[in-house]
């Protein structure tokens, strides 16, 4: 295959002007707790997955046409009786269907419920697991032993009739889960996560000292294979239950940061290697915006994490990262969204930009957001390559109009590195077969010049 040399000016000072145009898809007097965005019936586009509401169902939404239109909602679970809370997805048995992990409260008393997708988006009920009584949290997913089975992890805040504790669950590769306790103590928000860059999974998030505040801590998984060592990365007594973390590569350097949004303030935390994060850098504090969720994505498709946040001014804002670590704060959807609802990104149009979905908790509306965005560039330098297939599913090939030395790394779309390789030869080629499906980015420099570029893996 051959294709000609093109010019790609680089995006060095980019502006934005963001555009959304709303889509409703329903409205309904009731609140969802979750909003999760994937394919559920493997038809090449995303669906999405709610939980909560009336009669506290859990249920999925059919993008019938790849373009955004949900015409058709599917039930997996109504629970009239019972709290339906934190979502998570995994294929837990291997079959390449997405199956959805909930948590479920009845009168402070709860489990994680496990259900098989059967293939199509029809779902049986797999498994119960961490009953216990007291606040359950979120559920994380990663391979925790390295066995290429993904497991999960949660915590329960304890009661009368239990101590608190956080867990992870091994799967064996057909679903069936063994409980491995971590600690006795709630972890609040947290993230699976390679925290110290020695390619297995570990945890970071909140728990209590015992004297209420709130520290923030990371469980090093010294062994690769489940055993948690914990670290301590500092103590923040305003951290309430709504406080929110994430983790993502906000300066491309290749080590995953922390993102943490608490009361009025957006702030992160840089990890300088092996685990080391250095001082909190505030990235906005609004005392009229008390900010209930974050999430880490690049809107704007330059190859740096941006951030969103939402919550009691009404608004989604978007903080847009130039590179540096220096965010212009954007509104980018006002007077439309209401605090403490649901928000997820993802590319719902499959126009390979990130949409927004959120819900309200006002008037129980699900909506997403068309990203319309356009960008504004500066040119700095120019390069002459080309790279195709683009979309590609086995390989794609570079090919640069030197042969001169330059490196190539590929970062997925909260900014973790996946890849990296030297480029030495006019044509080079990149085996990405056994990655997921998604939008990555590609960014490749040398002594002069970088360039960034999407590649989408189908």
């Amino acid at each position: 295959m051959k294709s000609k040399l093109f010019t790609l000016i680089v995006v060095l000072n980019v502006s934005v002007h963001a555009q959304f145009q709303e889509h409703v898809i329903e409205s309904a007097p009731y609140i969802a707790s979750a909003i999760i965005s994937t394919d559920v019936d493997n038809d090449g586009d995303n669906d999405i997955i709610v939980s909560g509401g009336i009669n506290n169902q859990l249920r999925w939404l059919e993008n019938t046409d790849g373009l955004g239109a949900f015409t058709v909602a599917h039930s997996i679970l109504e629970m009239p009786y019972m709290y339906a809370g934190n979502l998570a997805i995994t294929d837990i048995d291997g079959d390449n269907n997405v199956d959805v992990l909930i948590t479920l409260t009845e009168q402070d008393c709860g489990d994680i419920r496990t259900f098989r997708n059967l293939g199509a988006g029809n779902f049986e009920l797999f498994s119960i697991s961490m009953y216990s009584c007291g606040n359950q949290t979120q559920i994380g997913i990663g391979d925790i032993n390295g066995d290429n089975n993904n497991d999960w992890i949660s915590s329960i805040s304890g009661s009368e009739y239990n101590e608190p504790r956080v867990s992870w669950f091994e799967n064996d590769g057909l679903g069936n889960a063994t409980e491995h306790l971590i600690e006795n103590s709630f972890l609040r928000a947290f993230q699976l996560v390679d925290v110290d860059g020695d390619e297995d999974i570990d945890l970071i998030g909140f728990t209590h000292d015992g004297v209420g505040n709130t520290q923030i801590v990371w469980f090093e998984n010294t062994d690769g294979a489940g055993n948690f060592f914990k670290h301590l990365i500092g103590v923040n007594p305003s951290l309430t239950y709504d406080s929110k973390l994430i983790a993502a590569d906000m300066d491309n350097d290749g080590n995953m940061d922390m993102v943490i949004a608490y009361n009025n303030t957006l702030s992160w935390f840089r990890n300088e290697g092996q685990g080391n994060f250095g001082p909190e850098i505030i990235i906005n504090s609004d005392p009229s915006f008390t900010k209930t969720n974050v999430l880490a994505v690049d809107l704007d498709s330059d190859g740096h994490i941006d951030l969103i946040s939402s919550g009691s001014s009404n608004s989604i804002s978007y903080y847009q990262n130039d590179g540096n670590q220096n965010f212009v704060t954007t509104t980018i959807i006002d007077n439309t969204y209401r605090p403490y609802g649901a928000i997820y990104a993802k590319d719902i149009n499959g126009d390979n930009k990130i949409d927004i979905i959120t819900n309200s908790s006002e008037n129980g509306k699900i909506a997403w957001y068309e990203n319309q965005m356009e960008l504004s560039v500066n040119q700095n330098s120019v390069l002459d390559f080309s790279i195709y297939p683009n979309p590609v599913s086995e390989d794609f090939i570079i090919t640069r109009s030197t042969g001169e030395p330059a490196i190539g790394n590929l970062y997925d779309m909260t900014g973790k590195l996946i890849l990296n390789f030297s480029l030495n030869n006019q044509e080079n080629q990149v085996n990405v077969e056994n990655l997921a499906s998604g939008i990555y980015f590609l960014r490749i420099s040398n002594n002069k010049d970088i360039f960034i570029k999407k590649i989408v893996i189908k």
